[in-house]
């Protein structure tokens, strides 16, 4: 269709082309492919009829929610509408702008206008439609609770949801994967409809509102500290070894050990330190293509501005687990996160010898901190009688996890 409208130089046809080709974009989480669709439609709006522009605005708009560009993206909601009522569109068809017009308003936390925008829609929806709308409409009430911190907003929430689980409609929020995930979560807490909110994190790559929440259902669990085992939904994943999953159980090992991600230059020199790989640049693509195969999950792996890393939305390792407890100077959980020496019993080197040196380091200087801190509680006589053997404990489980740790046996001796 693209190939085309360019030999016909027609305008329309491709504004035809761009609209479809940011549809895909859009369902497939392609953010480069739809900004480019996007100013494709643009360059097309000034010589397409106005009968076909809203499918173009349509997606657009779309785009604009995703961005958080809500007062332009009001603003293409306008120009639908009134493109609309230009051409006698009836109302019950206008139902997909009136909703994103719905979904900019409450971009703009005008959510009052929100909601009385969707009910507006009620007399114009029967069967099917109908029931979408209460389920939208209930989603727009319980967003407009829980940011006014209202008594009743757990129990919209949680009403909502089950009217989404009626019908799965579990794209629900789409524009605001925040507030999604916040309502996942309550109802997650509460056992409310468990099955479907799993899968609606799943298949959306939700985030936990807690970073790193351990019982959140990940897409994929993946843990590195006393060795490599990853889950898939749940379930152990398992490969055979070979040469075809080499470099991609490699490449993992490193995107694990580094949730910052790393960058290709310094993927390639790791993975290919000498003339192994004839095209290096394409042999880091195809391990990336393989790792992602045998993750199941191709939004696991994230490459951005010559970066590569693991997708913090749909994947909790044990290493980002860690270095959350670690900052907020949580030593208890920081060991009961840390199974092992990273990729343990495997000799290391470069890059994940030096990650697992950092991770060592900074579970000792979180150990001493916490004991340090219980000191300062004994000087100040809060609890005199219980700091010695919580001090002793802790000092004991670092030791435990790092045995060879001198500035840990050596705090362990110095206690009275």
């Amino acid at each position: 269709m693209q190939q085309l409208a360019a030999r016909l130089h027609d305008p329309e046809l491709s504004f035809a082309a761009a609209t479809e080709d940011m549809r895909l974009a859009l369902h497939m989480d392609d953010q480069p492919r739809a900004e480019r669709a996007f100013r494709a439609i643009e360059r097309c709006r000034a010589a397409v009829r106005p009968a076909l522009l809203p499918h173009g605005l349509k997606v657009q708009t779309a785009l604009l929610l995703r961005r958080g560009g809500f007062e332009a993206a009001l603003d293409r909601c306008a120009l639908m509408l009134a493109i609309c009522d230009d051409h006698a569109v009836p109302e019950r068809d206008r139902a997909g702008y009136i909703e994103q017009q719905a979904h900019a308003l409450t971009g703009l936390r005008r959510f009052d206008e929100a909601v009385a925008v969707l009910q507006s829609l009620r007399p114009t929806q029967a069967g099917g439609q109908a029931e979408v709308l209460e389920a939208i409409i209930a989603m727009a009430q319980a967003v407009r609770a829980l940011d006014a911190a209202a008594p009743e907003a757990a129990s919209l929430a949680l009403q909502a949801v089950r009217q989404a689980a009626a019908i799965d409609l579990y794209r629900f929020l789409m524009s605001f994967l925040v507030w999604a995930s916040r309502i996942a979560a309550l109802a997650l807490d509460a056992q409310v409809e468990t099955e479907f909110i799993s899968r609606v994190v799943r298949l959306r790559g939700l985030p936990p509102p807690q970073l790193g929440r351990a019982d959140w259902p990940w897409a994929l669990r993946i843990q590195v500290l006393g060795g490599l085992r990853v889950w898939s939904e749940g379930a152990p994943l398992r490969h055979e070894g070979g040469k075809a999953l080499r470099k991609p159980m490699e490449l993992l090992g490193l995107l694990v050990a580094h949730p910052g991600g790393l960058d290709k230059e310094t993927l390639i020199d790791t993975l290919w330190p000498s003339l192994e790989a004839d095209a290096p640049k394409a042999s880091l693509e195809m391990a990336i293509a393989r790792l992602r195969k045998w993750l199941g999950v191709p939004a696991a792996v994230r490459v951005a501005e010559a970066r590569v890393m693991l997708n913090p939305q749909c994947v909790w390792t044990d290493v980002a687990a860690l270095e959350v407890a670690l900052k907020s100077g949580d030593a208890a959980a920081a060991l009961a996160l840390y199974g092992g020496d990273l990729l343990a019993p495997e000799r290391l080197s470069g890059p994940l010898l030096a990650a697992r040196e950092r991770c060592q380091a900074m579970l000792v200087a979180a150990v001493l901190q916490q004991v340090a801190a219980l000191a300062v509680a004994d000087q100040t006589q809060q609890h005199p009688q219980h700091q010695h053997p919580l001090a002793r404990a802790l000092l004991a489980r670092g030791l435990a996890a790092i045995p060879d740790s001198k500035a840990l046996r050596s705090a362990l001796a110095e206690l009275p």
